[in-house]
């Protein structure tokens, strides 16, 4: 993965805002759970960015996160940590890598995610969990809605400034 300084800006920018999104939430008493707030912004890195920044960015928001004392403790941090860092990763490969559509990818990226998410919370709990307690709907419509309209948009921007160049 070659690294270039707009690219790291740019994924800089989108674990800030993982976790303005996440502070934002939490302290005006939302429960963060259900709006998912640094999935949005880790979703369009791998969108954007690819797989590799994405990952990273999906990683780092949950731990830096968890650090600030916003997001649960561990071993639950843990599987937000797996189930973002899917995200990123995800949606990077789907979109970026495959040549999938958004919509198919961003869906594919959340089951992959949730899944991930839930198997470690299994594991580190020491008992089943219920994919359904992953569910965060009204995260998952605002990621549904928002994701698909950010990354038109930010590629019809794209377009019109190379066709400039």
């Amino acid at each position: 993965m070659e690294l270039k300084k707009k690219d790291l800006i740019t994924s800089a920018i989108f674990l800030a805002l993982a976790i303005i999104f996440t502070l934002g939430i939490h302290f005006t008493k939302f429960n963060g759970a259900i709006f998912s707030p640094m999935h949005l912004p880790v979703l369009l890195c791998g969108f954007i960015l690819g797989p590799g920044y994405g990952f990273i960015i999906g990683i780092l928001s949950p731990i830096i996160n968890s650090l600030l004392k916003v997001i649960p403790t561990f071993p639950v941090a843990w599987s937000i940590v797996v189930e973002v860092g899917l995200y990123g990763l995800m949606s990077g490969l789907l979109y970026k890598k495959s040549g999938m559509k958004i919509i198919p990818a961003l869906i594919g990226s959340m089951i992959i995610g949730k899944l991930g998410g839930a198997l470690i919370l299994s594991k580190a709990l020491g008992k089943s969990i219920k994919i359904i307690t992953f569910l965060a709907i009204p995260g998952i419509i605002i990621q549904l809605v928002l994701v698909p309209l950010i990354i038109k948009i930010y590629e019809k921007k794209t377009r019109t400034i190379i066709a400039l160049e």
